[in-house]
């Protein structure tokens, strides 16, 4: 008797290759439009959106989301046209969720929003200098019951830096003794530092990663991750509640 097992399988297999096929063929169809936006908006501002359709597909709606909350929708391919006032600052993520021919597929962009407000030129005076470690190239640094607290960057591909010997450290900033420091593995590069609720939070540049370590310790107490491919660590603060 004829075995239908390997048969079977075989078809389901050519069934699921077809069906991943037509998915990634129609995420093709559709873009949003980015030769209408611009890199950089300011709160003052406002955003225009609308999606490329190169086959003239007939699109019965398009409903558009701005870091995952829904923004407005429009009937077929019309512009949609969002005020930028009350957004936060920073990376942001446009996805478009098109509705067509009975079918409906996403598309994505991004931008940044930045502040309007113009800095004012700040007057200072210099009143002290303390000694510094000149291989330690700083990312990130707070001060934490009067100690210097520093997350150093050094790495290959980034600045001056050397392959390495990117670190977390706590120093006495007045003389620049290292009272602790922990270094990261060699193919992290060390970013911006915060300290909360007596945790330190690090970031990474380019490896999508974080590291939260006990203040007094820095014991590793966690390593969180950031899946989206254009974010990079850089800078990290915290309004005393959270990490910003």
């Amino acid at each position: 008797m004829m075995n239908l097992k390997p048969f079977v399988i075989i078809l389901l297999s050519i069934f699921i290759n077809s069906c991943g096929d037509e998915k990634n063929d129609e995420k093709k169809l559709f873009s949003i439009d980015t030769s209408v936006l611009k890199q950089v908006y300011e709160l003052n501002e406002s955003l225009e959106l609308v999606v490329k359709n190169e086959e003239s597909k007939k699109i019965d709606s398009i409903i558009y989301y701005m870091n995952n909350k829904n923004i407005g929708a429009v009937k077929g391919n019309n512009k949609l046209k969002i005020s930028l006032e009350n957004q936060k600052l920073g990376y942001q993520k446009v996805k478009a969720m098109v509705y067509f021919e009975e079918n409906s597929t996403t598309t994505e962009a991004n931008f940044t929003i930045a502040s309007n407000v113009e800095p004012k030129a700040l007057k200072y005076k210099i009143i002290n200098t303390y000694p510094h470690e000149i291989k330690a190239y700083t990312q990130g640094f707070e001060f934490y019951r009067d100690t210097l607290y520093e997350g150093t960057g050094n790495g290959e591909g980034k600045g001056t830096g050397q392959r390495g010997v990117s670190s977390l450290r706590k120093t006495d900033y007045k003389t620049g003794k290292v009272y602790k420091s922990v270094n990261l593995a060699d193919q992290y590069f060390g970013e911006g530092i915060t300290i909360l609720n007596n945790k330190v939070y690090q970031l990474t540049w380019l490896s999508h990663e974080g590291y939260i370590y006990n203040a007094d310790t820095f014991e590793k107490i966690k390593t969180f991750k950031y899946f989206d491919d254009e974010l990079q660590g850089w800078g990290l603060t915290n309004d005393g509640e959270k990490s910003i």
